[in-house]
């Protein structure tokens, strides 16, 4: 009976080993199972040179920093965009183009809030801030493929810039 029994199991052990052995070099990646249109991010970059790369600048910068997004579909796809604070030396030496209004309301990432050393005042959703500054089109900065977004002058001789492609 025990014969009969060990060669009942003896094929079934082979098949269950199998099968975990092929599972065991599978992989979970967890990444594969997220949103794939959720925001990556860049890192924040203090290079000027880089900045001019993609956007035109006042030519008295004193510091900077900025960061590229980009949201895509699995088939790349998508929005890229750059959100940058530019530190001026002389900002009346710079052709603003047209105004569009005075004051606006942003959603600002934290390091831009940091960086600025402004006061700019929260509104009531969260990352969202009241920017006292002048709006520009953003046509005075723009270089394709970052044609859309915003760009504001502030009183603190700062130039921010929110671009993006679509």
């Amino acid at each position: 009976m025990r014969q009969a029994i060990e060669k009942r199991v003896w094929p079934l052990a082979m098949i269950v080993s199998a099968v975990l052995l092929s599972l065991s070099g599978c992989s979970c990646d967890l990444a594969a199972y997220a949103d794939p249109h959720a925001v990556k991010l860049g890192p924040v970059s203090s290079d000027v040179n880089g900045l001019r790369k993609l956007c035109t600048l006042p030519s008295g910068v004193k510091s900077c920093q900025w960061q590229t997004w980009s949201r895509m579909d699995e088939h790349g796809f998508g929005d890229w965009g750059l959100h940058a604070i530019v530190e001026l030396d002389e900002p009346d030496s710079f052709a603003w183009g047209e105004v569009v209004r005075d004051v606006e309301v942003v959603k600002l990432p934290n390091w831009m809030v940091d960086f600025a050393g402004e006061t700019f005042a929260p509104t009531a959703v969260d990352g969202e801030f009241v920017v006292d500054g002048t709006l520009h089109n953003p046509a005075v900065v723009a270089q394709s493929p970052l044609l859309n977004g915003k760009v504001i002058q502030t009183p603190q001789r700062r130039l921010i810039l929110m671009l993006y492609t679509m």
